[in-house]
C-alpha cells in the first residue's frame, strides 16, 4: 500500500465518526469506508457473523444481546485499519513487536465504535473478542464472566472459522479435531458453557452451509 493510502488509513482512525442519525442501514457503508477487507481472509467477516448467529441460536441469545453480538461480529476486526501495513502484509513470521501492534486492534476498534451512536453498545464486544476465559487474553486481561457474553461467543466463532477454513500457517481441521480442540481449550481460552454449546451443534452442517456461500 502506498504512503498516501497509509495516511488515509491513519486519518480514518483519528477522525472517524458518523452522523448521530446513522442507523444499522449504514453498516455496509461503514465497513467499506474503513477498507476492512484488505487485511482479512476473504469472506472471514461474513462467515464469523453467520457462525455467531448460529451459536446464538444454540445458546438462546435473543433481543438486544443478539443485536449487539451480530454487529460485533461484523465489526470485530475494524480496528485492524489502525495497524501498520508493514505488519498486516508482512510475508515473514511476525516479531514480538509486530504482535504488540496487532494486539492494539481491539482498542482501536472499540474507540471507533464508541464514536457512532448506534454502535456504542457494540464497542465492548469489539474490545473483548480476544480475551480468554482464564484471563490470559488481550487487551485488558479480563477473565470469566468479566468478559461480555458477546465477546465470549465471538472468541469461539472466530476460532471456529479459522479451524474450518485454515490459515496460511494452519490447514483446515476435521470436525473431530475441532471438537477435540474446543474440549482442550475449555476453561482456558473458552467459556465452558459456550464450549458445551459448540460441541452440541451440528458442526458439519455449519461448515457445509458456509462452503456453499
Amino acid at each position: 500500500m502506498t504512503a498516501g493510502a497509509t495516511s488515509i488509513k491513519l486519518s480514518t482512525v483519528q477522525n472517524f465518526s458518523l452522523p448521530y442519525e446513522s442507523s444499522e442501514t449504514n453498516l455496509d457503508s461503514l465497513i467499506s469506508a474503513v477498507q476492512m477487507g484488505d487485511s482479512e481472509p476473504s469472506g472471514h467477516r461474513e462467515r464469523v457473523t453467520i457462525l455467531a448467529i448460529l451459536l446464538a441460536d444454540e445458546l438462546g441469545v435473543t433481543g438486544e444481546d443478539r443485536y449487539i453480538l451480530e454487529r460485533g461480529a461484523l465489526l470485530h476486526d475494524i480496528g485492524m485499519i489502525g495497524v501498520p501495513d508493514r505488519v498486516l502484509f508482512k510475508k515473514e513470521p511476525l516479531s514480538e513487536m509486530d504482535w504488540e501492534e496487532i494486539k492494539k486492534h481491539p482498542r482501536i476498534g472499540c474507540r471507533m465504535c464508541e464514536r457512532v451512536s448506534f454502535l456504542v453498545g457494540t464497542a465492548k464486544t469489539v474490545l473483548s473478542h480476544h480475551e480468554r476465559w482464564d484471563g490470559s487474553g488481550y487487551p485488558v486481561g479480563l477473565s470469566g464472566e468479566q468478559i461480555p457474553l458477546s465477546g465470549r461467543v465471538l472468541s469461539a466463532v472466530d476460532a471456529l472459522e479459522a479451524m474450518y477454513f485454515g490459515r496460511p500457517w494452519q490447514p483446515p481441521r476435521s470436525i473431530v479435531e475441532i471438537r477435540e480442540e474446543f474440549l482442550r481449550c475449555a476453561e482456558t481460552q473458552f467459556d465452558p458453557y459456550i464450549v458445551n454449546a459448540v460441541l452440541s451443534a451440528q458442526l458439519d452442517e455449519w461448515r457445509n452451509m458456509l462452503m456453499r456461500r
